[in-house]
Formats: C-alpha cells, structure tokens, sequence
C-alpha cells in the first residue's frame, strides 16, 4: 500500500513537472492578419489546434491562411493567420514536444474595427520567468503534500520500532532467549 501511494505521488510530480502551459488573448480583425503567437525551445513536434479540434494543418477551413516560422527561427512556433474571418474566433492551443510537452494557449477574438495598439499585440514573446512561476506555484502543493506523506510514513516507522522494542522487553528487564 504504501509502495503504491508513493508511486501515486511520484507520477503526479512527474505529470505537473512534464507539462507547461501559458495563456494569452490577440485581438484581430476582420479580414486582417493575425499572429498567434508561441514560442518553443526547438520543438520537435509542432500541432495547432483550434477549440480542441483537429489540428489546422489538416482543416480545410486554414488551407492558403496560415504561415509558420518554425523553419526561420527554430524557436518561434507562432503563426500568421491571413483573412480573419469572425468563425476564426476562440481558442487556439500551440502544442510542441521537447523533452517535456509544452502548451500555449491562445484566445483569438474577432472584431470589425481595429483594436488599441497594446504591447501584447506588439510583442507577444513572454519571459520564461513567467513559465518558471506558473510552474512553481503547479509544484509546490504536490511536493508539500508528498514532504507531509514522508513526514507521516517516517512517523509510523518509528512508532513500530517502538512497540516492537517494547514487546520484546518485560517489567523485570530485557527477555532472556535460549
């Protein structure tokens, strides 16, 4: 049992540490382009989806739209989607695979008008201190919860040697084995 607990605990640190997420909202025109933008550590495996879908190489809907960079800059998995349209709109996932898989969400929304030139817009990279915080925070319950569960284990071990220590012992000394 407690070797299952363990491996329990073990695995929901390795799911939280081997996955990364980060958020972000573009704001795009009508008829306009639009990047989408994701930044990868030369991501292996790249996949965009739109709302959970199929991916948007494989969509009809996307065909002559979109643009990658991957190849220019193996760090810039973003993309420039051309002629937005309002059916554009929602939320997009960037999913790339180094080491560890890596998502970066991104909630495209659709407008008439062009919208107030803001510093998301100009410069969607973020810091990775950002990254780094979002998984700390992830991190920090689980292994209080596994340091809590060791901390516990530890105690009832002890309180076994101690019963055990104490039935081999009588009120008049230590028992006398032949």
């Amino acid at each position: 049992m407690r070797t299952f607990l363990g491996l329990l605990m073990v695995s929901m640190v390795l799911k939280v540490l081997s996955e990364s997420s980060d958020e972000t909202t573009i704001k795009g025109v009508l008829g306009h382009s639009v990047l989408l933008p994701c930044t990868c550590k030369n991501g292996t495996k790249l996949n965009w989806q739109w709302n959970d879908t199929e991916p948007l190489n494989t969509s009809n809907r996307y065909t002559g739209r979109t643009k990658t960079f991957l190849s220019e800059n193996g760090n810039n998995c973003s993309i420039l989607l051309a002629n937005v349209t309002s059916e554009d709109q929602g939320k997009y996932k960037c999913c790339f695979h180094n080491e560890v898989y890596h998502y970066s969400f991104v909630h495209l929304s659709v407008s008439e008008s062009e919208p107030p030139t803001d510093s998301t817009t100009l410069n969607p990279q973020r810091s990775s201190g950002t990254e780094e915080s979002t998984r700390f925070i992830k991190v920090f319950p689980i292994m209080f919860v596994v340091g809590l569960f060791l901390f516990l284990l530890y105690r009832v071990q002890k309180r076994r040697v101690h019963q055990r220590r104490s039935k081999q012992t009588t009120p008049d000394g230590p028992t006398q084995w032949s």
